[in-house]
């Protein structure tokens, strides 16, 4: 089975920024997350060492929702930097393994690990010198990524409810519920674009055309 990896900053992008993707590509591929932190720095009522403990735990919880396997890149959260110690580690797993497509997050966001793991990403993949699909999602439309502009659409409406249970898994992140609320504003918006219920968007380095073959046309 082809191999589909999700390279990520934080635990909790996975589920809001594509998680309904990942749920209807796990049919068909094998899927591994990659996240660079703990994001330790999140939960400002806890110390850095309960957070990271709290957040692996949601994380862990959620890939077996995907079915998928987890790493961490052992970076700090807020620290993150895309340094040749860090695209290596990213370029020998690209190496080791030959992933059919790679799914990252945009740079122009408020939070600057994002940035960071786009960077990291892109230069691991030339450094790795593999030919993989690229795939760049969005988190928090209007509040925290910007001047996205898709380049193709999946319509995630027949798997939102176990979204959104993916989601809570994330409790931390998703006190009162606020982030359920903020990522189903975006998946909604979204489709209303398509025509359809839920939607999650995706940038691709070249825009998809009737020549693409993409993973995403595969589910």
């Amino acid at each position: 089975m082809e191999k589909i990896l999700f390279l990520v900053a934080h635990p909790d992008d996975v589920a809001f920024g594509m998680g309904g993707t990942a749920l209807l590509l796990k049919e068909k591929f094998e899927l591994q997350v990659v996240c660079a932190t703990r994001g330790e720095k999140a939960w400002k009522e806890h110390t850095l060492e309960e957070t990271a403990g709290k957040r692996k735990s949601e994380e862990k919880d959620a890939c077996k929702m995907l079915g998928a396997e987890l790493s961490f890149l052992d970076e700090i959260d807020l620290e993150l930097l895309p340094s040749q110690n860090v695209i290596d580690k990213v370029a020998s797993i690209l190496k080791q393994i030959d992933f059919r497509a790679v799914f990252t997050l945009w740079p122009i966001d408020v939070h600057p690990d994002h940035s960071a793991i786009y960077e990291i990403c892109r230069k691991a993949i030339r450094a790795a010198w593999k030919k993989t699909e690229l795939y760049f999602c969005e988190e928090g439309f209007g509040i925290q990524t910007t001047a996205f502009h898709p380049d193709v659409y999946v319509d995630i409406s027949g798997v939102i409810n176990e979204k959104i249970k993916m989601l809570r898994l994330h409790e931390c992140q998703n006190q009162d519920d606020r982030m359920v609320k903020l990522i189903l504003k975006q998946n909604e918006f979204r489709g209303l674009e398509v025509s359809c219920a839920y939607a999650e968007a995706f940038k691709m380095p070249v825009p998809i055309t009737n020549r693409t073959k993409s993973v995403l046309m595969e589910i």
